[in-house]
């Protein structure tokens, strides 16, 4: 979700041969030359003021691990526009500079609690922090928003991984009744009998 070569939407052309700086720009970023791209971004940003651009330029900055210059950069955008993809690298660069309080307040003040967004990172720091209670927690409700199979998965290793052992089969025999024998959570739930020798439920 976050290549560096994924070809922005850029809508109508404000300024002649803006699709060819693009694609130099695209160019620049495959051969790495990161700095290169940016120069680029920041022009068409200056000349377009498309949001586009400077989420560009933030990404840029993020994989050239220039975290303090993404996050000035982003907060001076974000005093008076939200974009969540630039929102999205601040949380990032301030996980990266252990700035783990910070990361959380931003989360819980700027973001709907609705947000899947919001639920990912939260889970992500607690279980960095090695708070499996808390991560579990924020992964049920992510799991509440979308029924994705790989956060149930996710949700079953943690619940696992504190001794719920009843609840991780509960949300497994629930997703399969709801949704199929989807293969990696039929072989997810396999492998749980197994370890557990409940063999009648494995069969």
């Amino acid at each position: 979700g976050c290549s560096v070569k994924q070809f922005p939407i850029i809508g109508k052309k404000v300024i002649p041969n803006e699709d060819d700086y693009i694609i130099k720009a695209l160019m620049y970023e495959d051969e790495n030359n990161l700095t290169a791209a940016l120069n680029l971004y920041k022009f068409l940003y200056d000349k377009t003021k498309k949001p586009v651009y400077f989420e560009k330029m933030i990404e840029n900055l993020f994989y050239q691990k220039e975290y303090k210059g993404v996050l000035r950069l982003s907060n001076e955008y974000l005093e008076d526009n939200f974009d969540k993809r630039i929102f999205m690298y601040k949380i990032l660069s301030l996980l990266e500079l252990k700035k783990i309080n910070a990361a959380k307040n931003e989360l819980l003040n700027k973001l709907n609690k609705k947000d899947e967004f919001f639920y990912r990172m939260m889970a992500y720091i607690y279980l960095k922090e090695k708070n499996y209670k808390k991560a579990t927690d924020y992964l049920k409700s992510l799991y509440a928003l979308n029924h994705d199979k790989q956060i149930l998965l996710q949700l079953v290793d943690m619940l696992i991984k504190i001794k719920k052992y009843n609840e991780a089969f509960a949300y497994l025999r629930t997703h399969l009744d709801m949704y199929g024998c989807e293969y990696d959570v039929c072989l997810r739930a396999a492998i749980i009998y197994k370890q557990t020798y409940d063999y009648e439920n494995l069969a």
